[in-house]
């Protein structure tokens, strides 16, 4: 039988420099999410997310983990096709509040994991943005208690080298000049009603070391990200285990490129 990958990607895309651009492209996938969000809220049971009865778990395992603002439903489609290509695998959703800070959301992670899905003999984290900073200190902090033999973890446009976005709300909180308060009085405002400031606190720093990013990881990035910056500005190790493809921050939510790198991580050879 002939195998061939559902998607071989380019990994050294041209870098897109135009912010307008990338708002763009940003700004029509947060569109379209909205929209299919509250599609899949109408008509999406709830038991779409029940995590596996005991009795009938498999041998390997993928849990979904969502980003700052992000919700479940990302993931559905990313679902669907590990079931459709991957039937011994099965599917978790880990969902948490956004208040909290990076070190607490990963230690609660650690113990989620710790405690639904250590008995699997392979267990694969897919962490958009946040999220994929959230699964890295988790692994991080069980490979030092040498728990973490049988965990990988895929990355979506984590920002694993800080966000731009963030650095650049944080330039502004601390500038002295009076012509900046108005500026720093709507950002306080904003962090403040929706309880993120330490999150974006969090994602301003330089968040994985350089000797380490490549651990656990696979890659998949966007070209048109504005929240994490131009990555021709990402000192990210250049390897095999990197895709980058052409959407936005949101948009490798739903980007078929995506899905399919990795279900073929998961699964390697898929009938032609």
């Amino acid at each position: 039988m002939n195998n061939k990958p559902l998607y071989t990607p380019d990994l050294n895309p041209k870098p897109v420099e135009s912010i307008w651009l990338r708002f763009l492209y940003g700004l029509g996938s947060e569109l379209y999410f909205a929209v299919r969000w509250l599609y899949l809220m109408l008509t999406l049971r709830k038991s779409f997310f029940a995590a596996p009865e005991a009795s009938v778990k498999k041998k390997r395992a993928v849990v979904f983990v969502y980003g700052l603002f992000g919700n479940q439903y990302q993931f559905v489609d990313y679902k669907n096709e590990i079931t459709k290509h991957c039937p011994d695998i099965d599917c978790y959703f880990y969902t948490y509040p956004h208040a909290r800070s990076l070190a607490e959301d990963s230690l609660d992670f650690k113990n989620y994991l710790l405690k639904n899905l250590s008995n699997y003999q392979e267990v694969v984290i897919v962490g958009h943005s946040r999220g994929g900073i959230i699964g890295y200190n988790a692994l991080e902090a069980m490979h030092a208690q040498q728990l973490a033999s049988q965990y990988k973890l895929i990355t979506l446009a984590s920002p694993i080298h800080g966000s731009q976005l963030a650095y650049n709300f944080q330039y502004v909180l601390h500038q002295k000049s009076y012509l900046w308060v108005p500026v720093q009085l709507f950002l306080k405002f904003i962090f403040w009603a929706a309880k993120t400031h330490q999150v974006y606190h969090d994602l301003s720093a330089d968040l994985i070391p350089k000797d380490k990013d490549d651990r656990f990881v696979y890659h998949i990035e966007a070209n048109y990200d504005l929240i994490i910056g131009s990555l021709d500005k990402q000192h990210i190790k250049e390897s095999t285990a990197r895709t980058i493809i052409n959407t936005s921050h949101p948009g490798l939510l739903f980007s078929k490129k995506a899905i399919n790198t990795v279900v073929n991580i998961l699964h390697p050879e898929v009938p032609k």
